[in-house]
């Protein structure tokens, strides 16, 4: 799950992933849902600003970046703290 910083997504699309450490992965978005309230229904397309869920890739994390193999342009990751206390 996360939020479309900038462009679009669609179904079929390949994309490139990277994690934390700079690897870079391919994969393709087999599947793609949107929200309608608290539902999640599918969708063909998203757009900036929407919180999607998507399926297909595979070892997909927390802060990784997906996007258009032939327009990639990685975020620099942010750390994230723990906020559960014993």
């Amino acid at each position: 799950m996360g939020r479309i910083a900038r462009g679009g997504v669609s179904e079929l699309r390949r994309v490139v992933c990277y994690d934390v450490g700079g690897k870079r992965r391919n994969g393709v978005i087999l599947k793609l849902m949107g929200h309608h309230g608290l539902h999640r229904i599918d969708v063909d397309e998203a757009a900036a600003g929407d919180i999607v869920c998507i399926s297909g890739l595979t070892s997909c994390f927390i802060l990784d970046t997906c996007c258009d193999r032939t327009n990639v342009k990685r975020f620099d990751a942010c750390s994230v703290e723990a906020t559960v206390e014993p």
